[in-house]
Parts: structure tokens; sequence; C-alpha cells
């Protein structure tokens, strides 16, 4: 219980799920499974999240995606930090997808 605590606590403090697994001494599957409440949930109080439910992103929100990576945050910190992956971050950051929104912000490919 003590190390589903702790995982809780690194995942709060933005970790990577790797340097979690490092630290704790367990697999990274274990780490997204307690952040996404499909393990523990009764422990660390996280729901379970049904991936199907996900609410779209506004676009304050991807304005602020567009923003953080102009000034040079990760693509990958943006991507925990909104609950998406890499890949929709650098689609939204390069103006595939959301283009409309401070063009720009968006990124040569």
């Amino acid at each position: 219980m003590e190390d589903v605590l702790k995982i809780v606590q690194l995942l709060n403090e933005g970790k990577t799920f790797t340097e979690i697994a490092k630290i704790v001494g367990c697999s990274t599957t274990r780490v997204s499974n307690i952040k996404s409440g499909h393990s523990h949930s009764a422990i660390t109080g996280i729901p379970k999240h049904d991936k199907k439910k996900r609410a779209e992103l506004t676009e304050f929100q991807v304005l602020q995606i567009k923003q953080m990576a102009h000034e040079g945050r990760r693509l990958s910190f943006i991507a925990r930090k909104f609950g998406y992956d890499y890949k929709q971050i650098h689609q939204i950051v390069i103006g595939k997808r959301w283009g409309h929104v401070a063009p720009e912000l968006n990124r040569e490919v």
C-alpha cells in the first residue's frame, strides 16, 4: 500500500512513468494502471478513466498547449498535463489538428 501512495505522490510531482518505476522498483505498466484508476482505485481514490468518454479539448486548452510548446516545453510533458498522448499533442502543435487556433504558433514540420 505504501508503494501505491508513493507512486501517486510521484505522479503528482510530475515524474515520468519510467522515473517512478525506477524509484519504486515496479513496472511502468503498474504506474500507468494506478494513474488511470485501473488498479488500487480504492486506495488512491482515482476513478477509472474511460478513454471513450474523454472530453474534447477546448480552444483555450489548445491555445495553452501551443503556447507551452512555443515556450519550449517538451511535448511529452504537455501530453501528460492534458491527459493526451504525444502524437495528439504533436498534431495540435504542428497545426494538423486545431490549426485555426493561434496559427502563428503552429510549428513547421
